[in-house]
């Protein structure tokens, strides 16, 4: 609960049922090549210290064959948030192209999305960049419990919806 009084307290708001919520984050790989999912895996572990998840598209449900398409890691509420202030504490002010990209962020119902080009922004990447260079932009999708706490976040990285 502690994560919340940060936010009343950078919003100036009173009452914490004002606070906006992320409910969760995701970070995806698209990734069709299997070399590159155990990759794009290594560092979503490196990122979030939680076990990735591999996404598939079934092939054929008689045969039960099944393409693999990527990897993703869920964080939920207090990990989200973590993972939130790291990226916009730590990553961010480091890192002046990336609000390019969160400027091009989609926005749909209470969520947002955008891509990262660069992985090697985070600084756990950056140590072996020869590994993690080639991999595909990582997609992170932020899920408010309501829409107009998108401003919020915005406002947060001091962008200005669009």
């Amino acid at each position: 609960m502690y994560y919340k009084s940060i936010l009343l307290e950078k919003f100036n708001l009173k009452n914490i049922y004002e606070s906006p919520e992320l409910e969760s984050l995701y970070l995806t790989f698209n990734i069709s090549d299997k070399n590159k999912i155990i990759l794009g895996s290594s560092a979503l572990f490196l990122l979030t210290g939680k076990k990735p998840m591999l996404i598939f598209k079934e092939l054929s449900k008689k045969n039960k064959k099944k393409e693999f398409i990527g990897c993703k890691v869920q964080l939920y509420k207090k990990e989200a948030f973590l993972f939130l202030l790291y990226f916009v504490l730590i990553v961010l002010p480091n890192n002046k192209d990336l609000m390019d990209s969160i400027n091009k962020a989609k926005v749909k119902g209470s969520s947002i999305n955008f891509y990262l080009k660069d992985l090697l922004i985070f600084p756990e990447l950056n140590k072996e960049v020869n590994k993690f260079y080639d991999l595909t932009p990582l997609k992170i999708t932020l899920n408010f419990n309501k829409s107009s706490f998108i401003n919020y976040f915005l406002n947060l990285i001091n962008l200005k919806a669009s």
